[in-house]
């Protein structure tokens, strides 16, 4: 039966209606769409407005304290510049000056970026600037500006507002960089790369290379190396504060952030005639930790379980992340505790395994066996960064690149048999020690302090 015409033309009326009603809907949804992007782009303007806003007044308020700091009246007040972690040659050198501050007429403060750092440091009865810039007062901010001299442990540049805040204020102090070891690949002013690769950090590594108002290194043969590296007026060969702790029984303020479980189970090892292996190797900047599961730890640790050796193993702080990880995969091993003070360990371990870390040279006064572990050279040559030139002349010991190899060596240095393999790297080490070191003496915290108060 058909429609009545009236009926049929009404519901083709509605159809057409229900057709334009959802087109003016999606029309709506289109506009609404669009005005959303033109608010996010707003929002995203006014954001980048803000931003730069923000850029240029905190450009006027450091700016403003550079110069501040510039012409601010000095007194004798050094400002020790702590690192990512409190040890190092900065705990040392730190350390020496507040037990003779009063003596010397002075007074020093530790500056750091960690909370943890400075709860530790606190906790411990030692001065410390606060953390938290809302604590700050007018008075550290005079201790700030007003500081002689600011002691340097590593590259320190304004990667962040709060670093900014500090390398600003003490712009007008003399500066002592104590680096934290001798090297065994490019640093500083050698770590150029092309302009397609540069960026804001390399160059502010570069600017920060520079000059120093005393650079201290270990030997005075080592000055054209090092000004290779960086800009210096004044070298000191007076060594390494952090090797003083090779010389002596750890003191309490020596054990301040020490991995002291670590140490005594190296303690009881001896206590068991375990020899006691540390593993530490350096970072891989191209691949951070992942590299460390192909160099067959497990086999290390199977290897040292059958000759019943100990083995610890000491990460990079820049590798710290993944140690969970690591103490999951390979619980045979004794992993320990990141960013720790390692410098009272040494004097527990018999054979140091290394690759290019500058541990391989603090550790040459204690006269005991170095083995060196590389089983990626030519990755690390090619992906991660150059080494000096002539280095392999600067390795005290065997240089191994597969497990078997290292146990092999582990044996062959541990084994009181092979006296004529001994005998070869005893001889080695000597010399090269002496080559590096102009004293060995545990007294480079010392020196270096009476270096530090000739700047105030």
């Amino acid at each position: 039966m058909s429609l009545h015409p009236e009926l049929a033309e009404l519901i083709n009326r509605l159809s057409t209606l229900e057709t334009r009603v959802t087109r003016i809907e999606q029309s709506a949804l289109v506009i609404a769409e669009a005005q959303k992007g033109q608010l996010a782009l707003l929002s995203d303007l006014q954001n980048r407005v803000g931003d730069k806003e923000r850029e240029q007044l905190a450009a006027r308020i450091f700016g403003g304290l550079e110069k501040a700091s510039l012409i601010y009246p000095k007194e004798k007040t050094i400002i020790y510049v702590g690192r990512d972690y409190f040890g190092d040659n900065v705990k040392y050198a730190y350390l020496d000056m507040v037990a003779r501050a009063r003596e010397a007429g002075v007074q020093c403060y530790y500056l750091t970026h960690d909370q943890r750092q400075y709860d530790l440091l606190t906790g411990a009865g030692l001065p410390c600037l606060p953390v938290a810039l809302t604590e700050w007062t007018t008075a550290h901010m005079h201790i700030m500006l007003s500081a002689s001299v600011a002691v340097l442990g590593s590259i320190f540049y304004p990667s962040n507002e709060q670093k900014r805040l500090y390398w600003s204020l003490l712009r007008g102090a003399k500066t002592v960089q104590l680096w934290h070891g001798l090297p065994l690949k490019a640093i500083g002013m050698e770590c150029l790369y092309t302009p397609a690769t540069f960026g804001p950090q390399t160059a502010e590594i570069l600017a920060a290379s520079g000059p120093f108002d005393i650079f201290v290194g270990t030997s005075q043969v080592s000055k054209d190396a090092w000004a290779r590296r960086f800009n210096f007026h004044r070298f000191e060969a007076v060594g390494y504060p952090r090797m003083d702790a090779l010389s002596r029984p750890a003191t309490p303020h020596d054990l301040l952030n020490v991995d002291t479980d670590s140490l005594h189970a190296m303690e009881a090892d001896h206590f068991h005639n375990h020899p006691v292996i540390l593993y530490a190797p350096t970072f891989r900047d191209h691949k951070l930790g992942t590299w460390l599961h192909d160099v067959g730890l497990d086999q290390v640790a199977a290897n040292a379980a059958e000759k019943s050796y100990a083995v610890y193993v000491n990460l990079h702080p820049f590798e710290a992340a993944i140690l969970p990880e690591l103490q999951a995969r390979y619980p045979a091993l004794r992993f320990i505790r990141p960013e720790t003070d390692i410098y009272p360990l040494l004097r527990q371990v018999d054979v140091l395994v290394t690759d290019y870390s500058s541990l391989t040279f603090d550790f040459l006064p204690l006269d005991k066996p170095i083995v060196h572990f590389c089983p990626d050279h030519d990755s690390y040559i090619a992906n991660a960064r150059p080494l000096v030139s002539g280095y392999e002349k600067l390795l005290a010991g065997p240089v191994v690149s597969t497990t078997g190899e290292l146990s092999t060596a582990l044996e062959a240095v541990l084994s009181a048999s092979q006296n004529d393999v001994a005998t070869a790297y005893i001889e080695l080490r000597n010399n090269l020690r002496r080559y590096l070191f102009d004293h060995s003496d545990g007294k480079a915290s010392s020196r270096v302090s009476n270096c530090t108060i000739s700047l105030t």
